[in-house]
């Protein structure tokens, strides 16, 4: 991956234990180096780390939030700084973002759901393809526990359902084989 503008999704589990989290912000950190651009959306745990990691060295990033006081002040892992807050893209979803995640997740479950999960999960398709919806990751690095071969729990399952969808190629942390493959992006 040679051409310039990469990106990377650096999302996951709220649960990701600290050893991933350490893992992640390093990661974060050599790609911000390298120049590639972090998308996240500044959930407690995952979101964070890679947000904290690129920000040690002033990296690119595009930062989704679902709604403007998301996650609050009180969660934050590190201080205000005018920095960080001016790299925020987006504080709601779009329309199509919803429109895209509702035929994602399936109308008959993301019906159902309140308001508040609609726009977590709508974010999380701007975490893959950009605030237009026109611009896809070139990867998509996160950590949580597979249900399955092709399904992880939690909310970052639609993020991955739809980089799966895409055809971007997807790295779980959870999985040794995928944490030695993404730090050879770093080197």
């Amino acid at each position: 991956m040679s051409r310039s503008n990469l990106k990377y999704a650096g999302i996951g589990s709220r649960t990701a234990p600290e050893n991933i989290l350490e893992i992640m912000a390093k990661i974060a950190r050599e790609l911000a180096i390298k120049g590639w651009t972090l998308r996240s959306g500044r959930a407690q745990g995952a979101d964070q780390a890679f947000e904290i990691g690129c920000d040690t060295c002033h990296g690119k990033k595009e930062i989704f939030l679902p709604w403007p006081s998301f996650p609050g002040k009180d969660h934050l892992d590190y201080p205000n700084d005018p920095f960080l807050e001016a790299q925020v893209l987006q504080l709601n979803p779009t329309e199509e973002a919803l429109a895209l995640c509702r035929q994602q997740i399936g109308p008959e479950r993301y019906d159902g759901w309140p308001q508040s999960w609609q726009k977590l999960h709508g974010r999380n398709m701007h975490q893959v393809l950009g605030s237009r919806l026109d611009d896809p990751n070139d990867v998509v690095i996160f950590w949580a526990p597979p249900i399955n071969a092709v399904r992880v729990k939690g909310g970052t399952n639609t993020a991955y359902q739809l980089a799966r969808d895409r055809e971007i190629k997807c790295y779980n942390l959870y999985h040794s084989r995928d944490r030695d493959e993404v730090m050879s992006l770093t080197i």
